[in-house]
């Protein structure tokens, strides 16, 4: 398939979904991505991750791309990954009413039935696009046949994805002794959400350091899974938690709400401050962002114009101070995929104790 035939591909998903009158929202977030990305032809490189995902299931297997993936629409669209990041909402099967809702997370939603009485789905991680940018520029595709998916494969894995896999083949495992396969769970159970949130769990996903979550739970006291992301995406920092986000936190400086945890937070609350300023282009937010996740005014200090801007937007001292601090800085793309196979995980051990704990001995862990 061409380019354009893979983002009419995608277009036309759209109005599958949502209908023949999809919520500007939508529309406007394929536009965007379309603009942004299309001359870096990412289109080609999704609908390969999305044929290539579809073998590794026919083997019966699973595969997790690259965590910036997720930031992208054109990549839910094609089906490269499972996660939508357009805000939280909800949308019918059947009469394809969407509802925008103020939770941050897919997760928090409790079940809704559409006024026409069909039970709603929901969706949305809320994620910006522009996460994906450093990656898209640096891409090259080529043409895929069959004998290359195998280094197409090895290019989706970082250190983070694979151990999530390790954790996705332990979740395999856990399906063959219960016969409750991972996608059926019910990423909403009151039971598990408390477990996580209340710091009772005894292992997550990934490798964001579960004794370090479970510190910070017991400080903050997190009454959401979107405030569980901040955990994950702070863990995954450096230089964001320890002597940064901690003190803030525990001085009364602010709340979790307000700290952000990774790169996307900080584009996204700069955005927020530009909009109340009546102002919309997201150049600046994305220089700031993009500076901030690799350390950047770390090593050369905060310049005097971007330090006067955040303060004339409204954004108070610290978040300046918070920024200059950081080293490094995580994708909320990977924090989500983390709290999913958490929530996997955590479901097995809530209603399967035993054959958790025989598959947990059997890796060691």
């Amino acid at each position: 398939m061409t380019e354009k035939e893979i983002w009419d591909k995608a277009y036309n998903r759209i109005f599958e979904l949502y209908g023949d009158m999809p919520d500007l929202r939508i529309v406007s977030r394929f536009y965007s991505e379309k603009q942004a990305f299309m001359q870096y032809e990412v289109g080609k490189y999704f609908y390969d991750l999305f044929r290539l995902r579809g073998e590794v299931k026919q083997a019966d297997e699973r595969m997790i791309v690259k965590n910036t993936v997720a930031s992208c629409f054109v990549a839910y669209l094609l089906g490269a990954t499972d996660e939508n990041p357009l805000p939280a909402h909800y949308y019918c099967p059947k009469c394809k009413t969407v509802e925008w809702v103020d939770e941050k997370c897919v997760f928090d939603l409790r079940n809704r039935t559409c006024a026409c009485g069909e039970k709603m789905n929901s969706d949305g991680f809320d994620i910006p696009f522009e996460t994906y940018l450093p990656y898209a520029k640096k891409l090259k595709v080529a043409d895929v046949t069959d004998e290359s998916y195998l280094a197409l494969s090895d290019a989706t894995f970082s250190h983070y994805q694979k151990s999530l896999l390790y954790t996705t083949n332990i979740c395999k495992q856990l399906e063959k002794a219960t016969g409750v396969y991972m996608d059926s769970i019910d990423l909403n159970d009151l039971a598990v959400k408390h477990r996580l949130l209340t710091g009772e769990f005894e292992n997550l996903a990934g490798v964001g350091g579960k004794q370090v979550i479970k510190q910070m739970v017991a400080l903050t006291s997190p009454q959401t899974y979107n405030e569980f992301l901040k955990l994950i995406g702070l863990a995954h920092g450096t230089c964001t938690w320890r002597n940064n986000a901690e003190h803030l936190l525990t001085d009364g400086v602010c709340s979790l709400a307000d700290i952000p945890a990774t790169r996307d937070d900080i584009f996204m609350t700069i955005c927020e401050a530009m909009r109340d300023c009546d102002f919309h282009d997201t150049g600046f937010a994305y220089d700031v962002a993009n500076k901030a996740r690799r350390g950047y005014y770390l090593e050369h200090g905060m310049d005097d114009y971007t330090n006067q801007t955040l303060s004339m937007l409204g954004l108070d001292d610290w978040f300046g101070g918070f920024i200059r601090k950081t080293h490094y800085m995580s994708t909320k793309a990977l924090a989500v995929l983390e709290l999913k196979y958490s929530i996997i995980l955590n479901w097995y051990q809530v209603y399967y104790p035993r054959e958790y704990q025989q598959i947990m001995a059997d890796y060691n862990v």
